[in-house]
């Protein structure tokens, strides 16, 4: 079995996160995803409660049966990807684990906590971002190419802080989002301070 991991702060997930998924699932053929967001005490400014962004996540994926929103990131410590990683891959030890990231991630790679372990082990979906050329994003990692796959997809350009933006100067940004996360996103009146 092939299974993607695609972990991120999803504050809000958006359409692009939407598209994201569902285009791996159908190009690369992956077989589930689990979509996972951080936890709370994540370093990240104006990061709203992880129970919050997981029911946002459960709707705008209710209609693609191969994805499962996970919770193992919402504790009260710092959870590392490593650490993430080796959970997935001892509740499915036949799976080979796909980690899903921007080029930018990659890039970053070196400061993470175990990377050359994570390099080792499991395999990475690269999508490249900000104009990132795949010839050049090859020659960072040289002895792991094997388990490096580079995905160019057709996605539209949103970010969760332009979002975020657009619903604090009082605009509605229905192109971005789910019409569902929307609604839950008014309902508890998110993202206008």
């Amino acid at each position: 079995m092939k299974l993607g991991i695609f972990g991120g702060s999803f504050n809000p997930p958006h359409q692009m996160h939407y598209m994201l998924v569902k285009q791996l699932l159908e190009k690369i053929e992956l077989d589930k995803i689990i979509v996972i967001p951080t936890g709370s005490t994540y370093p990240k400014d104006g990061l709203i409660p992880a129970h919050h962004r997981l029911q946002m996540l459960e709707l705008l994926f209710q209609d693609v049966p191969n994805v499962i929103i996970s919770d193992y990131e919402r504790k009260d410590q710092v959870t590392y990807t490593y650490q993430t990683l080796a959970y997935f891959q001892q509740q499915y030890p036949e799976a080979t684990l796909y980690f899903i990231c921007g080029s930018d991630n990659l890039r970053e790679l070196y400061w993470w906590e175990r990377h050359d372990e994570m390099l080792k082990h499991y395999h990475f979906i690269v999508i490249p971002r900000n104009g990132d050329q795949i010839a050049e994003l090859e020659q960072l990692y040289p002895e792991y190419q094997d388990h490096i796959h580079f995905v160019k997809l057709p996605l539209i350009a949103i970010s969760s802080t332009e979002v975020r933006q657009k619903i604090k100067a009082g605009l509605a940004p229905v192109s971005e989002l789910n019409p569902a996360v929307w609604k839950y996103i008014q309902k508890h009146h998110f993202y206008r301070e």
